[in-house]
């Protein structure tokens, strides 16, 4: 009774630990803006609109169903205030850290660790774990980004469905509540069947679950097979998500497929990749919206030799400590394992995102206690309290600091601009907030470097907008007659060269210019049709 007791005390005191660091450091995040695919999936998009519509919600993205249904709740209470939404965000990585630390509780009560002398010292290390999830600055990209609720709730799944298997797996060992472990079996299954319905990269649960069974219960009477193998019953549900979903995502995926970067040169980017993370997660230093990554084209590139060799030699590490040091081999496997969907040899657009590790970040947060404990802390085990509460102090403030970067649309794209100077989206999406605050000089700026280091269409468009907007009107229709000689079917340029040239009173170009938006079959405002007629054939 009385151990009891304390059980529920000292989990309520890690529960009030996790809450009271994690509004703190996130404290500043609440107003923060709209930015990057928030305007498009939320701000834009009509399908949030109708709570009730649960129908267009599923045809908008079956895969992403579930993250969907919470916008979805957030727009029906608040419309388009920001601080509904980051408050959720919020809540769902106050619940994510705390799993991780019942999560943690529960591996330390597995038959693998019963006489490891990290036991004794459970409720304190699986604290400082999810003390390092919940604080790293990492996590930002999952939390204040709002769109990105979908990797965070894609999370708190996972964990949970992780944290239910085990529980339902140290109820069956130790005959408590005969019969009682099923339900927690159950539970996994069909939060992890959730999982799959929130984002994409959830596929790999069922592996997790293998690995899990593996490392701290062993394969006694086939315990993998009996109790871990159900799990790939779960693994068709995102592809047939993925066949039947709208035609918005199978275009998506169309789009990966005809990537111009192929299988191969992506996992080779991605070896490469790897590194970066890992760097992140021990140094979370220049942090970035948008890094500027080359393309990694063959094997005999002299970085993906030394980035494939650091990962053979990593995974090594983790196959030659599985017996004696079981959590740091976990831990490992676990950082690869969470990136399997998006760092394997499906070409993504993106290459690299801070928002991929927060799942990996539970593995980082493992390694890193139980590396400090082993060699470190066995003696002295409160070394590893001595050593990370700094690290976690530093990663808060970290946190802080860097919410400030994701208040509006403008101090998120100039930072990333002043990190990633040689690629063109940081300046396009800069130019359109300065363009959106009416600050037309600096957009003009923007728009020039991004057309300068990518003179496409949609620059250069945007370019010639926002010289018309300044009354540059040659430079406008310079830059609009160059993209028409390039790409003749592109109507917005047409239609702009139509009404300048009318203003400006040459109206043999104005009625070419019109006459080729009618041939390409679109619709010309008959005002302004009748006020060309007059000048044809003069």
């Amino acid at each position: 009774m009385k151990v009891g007791f304390l059980k529920k005390w000292f989990n309520f005191f890690a529960a009030a630990i996790i809450v009271l660091l994690g509004t703190v450091i996130y404290s500043n995040s609440f107003l923060a803006q709209f930015t990057f695919d928030d305007t498009v999936f939320i701000r834009d998009n009509p399908y949030i609109r109708n709570i009730g519509d649960l129908s267009g919600l599923w045809n908008f993205s079956p895969p992403r169903f579930i993250s969907f249904l919470t916008f979805a709740v957030n727009y029906h209470f608040s419309q388009l205030r920001v601080f509904g939404y980051h408050a959720v965000n919020l809540l769902i990585h106050l619940g994510s850290s705390f799993l991780v630390f019942w999560f943690m509780l529960l591996t330390f009560s597995s038959p693998a660790l019963k006489e490891d002398g990290i036991k004794k010292y459970s409720f304190l290390l699986a604290l400082l774990v999810a003390l390092v999830f919940l604080a790293h600055p990492l996590q930002t990209e999952s939390v204040t980004y709002i769109y990105q609720r979908v990797t965070s709730l894609a999370g708190f799944f996972y964990i949970l469905s992780l944290a239910l298997y085990a529980k339902s797996r140290l109820l069956q060992l130790n005959a408590q509540s005969p019969g009682g472990w099923i339900w927690f079996y159950l539970s996994s299954l069909v939060i992890g069947s959730a999982a799959m319905f929130t984002k994409e990269n959830t596929v790999t649960l069922p592996f997790m679950i293998i690995l899990y069974e593996a490392c701290f219960f062993g394969n006694k009477d086939h315990s993998v097979r009996k109790y871990a193998a159900p799990f790939l019953l779960l693994l068709p549900v995102i592809p047939i998500a993925l066949f039947f979903s709208h035609p918005m995502w199978k275009v998506d995926i169309v789009r990966m497929v005809s990537n111009p970067v192929t299988g191969i040169q992506y996992f080779l980017t991605q070896t490469r990749v790897l590194l970066t993370y890992m760097r992140l997660l021990f140094f979370p230093l220049n942090q970035n919206i948008d890094y500027d990554y080359s393309i990694s084209r063959t094997l005999l590139e002299m970085p993906v030799l030394i980035s494939c060799a650091a990962i053979l030699i990593t995974i090594f590490i983790a196959i030659k400590t599985f017996s004696k040091y079981r959590l740091i081999s976990f831990a490992i496997f676990w950082f690869f394992i969470t990136l399997l969907a998006e760092s394997s040899i499906i070409p993504i657009s993106d290459v690299i995102f801070e928002h991929r590790l927060y799942l990996p970040m539970v593995g980082y947060g493992i390694f890193l206690i139980a590396v400090i404990y082993y060699f470190l802390g066995e003696k002295k085990p409160y070394l590893p309290l001595i050593i990370l509460l700094p690290v976690i102090a530093g990663y808060s403030l970290l946190t802080y600091k860097r919410n400030f970067v994701w208040q509006n649309e403008t101090t998120l794209w100039s930072d990333a601009a002043r990190k990633s100077p040689n690629k063109a989206r940081p300046f396009y999406n800069l130019g359109n907030a300065y363009a959106d605050n009416g600050n037309l000089q600096e957009a003009e700026k923007a728009f020039l470097r991004a057309y300068q280091l990518k003179p496409d269409i949609e620059n250069a468009n945007n370019l010639a907008a926002i010289y018309a907007d300044q009354g540059q009107i040659d430079k406008a229709i310079s830059i609009w007659e160059t993209i028409v000689a390039r790409s003749p079917n592109f109507t917005t340029a047409h239609f702009n060269l139509a009404v300048f040239y009318y203003k400006q009173g040459k109206y043999d170009p104005a009625i070419r210019h019109c006459d080729k938006l009618i041939e390409l079959g679109n619709q010309v405002d008959p005002d302004f049709l009748k006020l060309l007629e007059p000048h044809r054939n003069k």
